[in-house]
């Protein structure tokens, strides 16, 4: 039996293959794409970045939805930090109707790619199985297969991990598109720990976000809670899942005399009870030559009996 080769999926556009841009339209895209502010209103801090007004970046915003420059707006979770197996599978289907199994295959809310291929496994998907799934992804693929009708399937796991940007860069030119690739060792990251509150919390937000003043509101009404509640959820859960340890001078120079030249944060985190509880610890790097009056360089004598109150814990004793 002759095996059918792939078709190539093409695009089209009325007026033309592309959709000319102005040269704001591409600084709005750079931001969009890799600073979009968890805030009440993420817009405006966009719309001054840009000096536009914030009126005018939700329209222009809209526009390039309409005009699909923009596929969606949308939050995206790491599904491994999530505790989620995923693995990209090679299936092999029916050449004369690859497209029958195709749809039972994306079916399934875990598989967010698939391709034709022209193969003897003619059908390359990728899915995403939850950390409680009862069948686990080795029964998945073994369900799919079934209802498919795929008579092979194989799992490729990932031995050599190309870090790139996952970003495109807009404003400047083809060479400003290339970025080191950094070939590393596949390794998942731990598994965030995350309270039911959490995880209502990502299930309300994934979709599309429609562009407008107050975004995450949609999102907070099907909670039945306040918008500031959903945006503190997510930004926990984001700094949990990247591990990040903000650097920065503390500003406290809580020492006399002695000038603050720079300084760390040591963090901490951990979900206790469904609360995420920890600490932002600010460390300061001093030295220097100090200024401090002679009036503040003697202490006091404190009378028997005074209430004293102890600032600082047991290091600053």
């Amino acid at each position: 039996m002759a095996r059918l080769r792939a078709r190539p999926k093409v695009r089209t556009r009325k007026y033309g293959a592309a959709v000319p841009l102005r040269d704001e339209d591409r600084r709005l895209l750079n931001l969009l794409q890799g600073s979009f502010p968890l805030e009440e209103r993420p817009f405006a801090p966009i719309a001054a970045a840009l000096g536009r007004s914030e009126e005018d970046v939700i329209d222009r915003t809209a526009w390039l939805l309409r005009k699909r420059i923009i596929r969606e707006i949308t939050p995206i979770f790491d599904t491994r930090a999530l505790g989620y197996r995923s693995m990209l599978v090679a299936a092999k289907v029916d050449p004369e109707h690859p497209h029958r199994a195709a749809r039972v295959i994306n079916e399934h809310p875990g598989v967010s790619h698939n391709y034709l291929r022209d193969h003897e496994f003619n059908l390359w998907f990728t899915i995403a199985v939850e950390p409680n799934s009862a069948l686990g992804l080795e029964g998945t693929l073994d369900v799919l297969a079934r209802l498919s009708g795929a008579s092979s399937m194989r799992m490729l796991p990932t031995l050599r991990l190309f870090k790139i940007r996952m970003d495109l860069e807009m404003e400047a030119t083809t060479d400003g598109l290339a970025a080191p690739v950094e070939a590393v060792e596949p390794r998942d990251p731990e598994p965030v720990p995350l309270s039911d509150w959490d995880i209502a919390v990502i299930r309300a937000t994934q979709g599309p976000m429609e562009a407008c003043p107050r975004p995450f509101d949609r999102a907070a009404v099907r909670l039945g809670v306040g918008t500031d509640e959903v945006l503190a959820s997510l930004v926990s859960t984001t700094r949990l899942g990247r591990r990040t340890l903000p650097l920065g001078g503390a500003a406290f120079n809580n020492e006399f005399g002695r000038p603050n030249l720079g300084g760390y944060f040591r963090v901490y985190e951990q979900n206790v009870g469904g609360q995420v509880r920890g600490y932002h610890k600010p460390v300061m790097i001093a030295g220097g030559i100090g200024n401090i009056s002679d009036a503040h360089t003697h202490k006091h004598d404190v009378p028997a009996g005074s209430l004293l109150i102890q600032i600082g814990g047991p290091g600053m004793r």
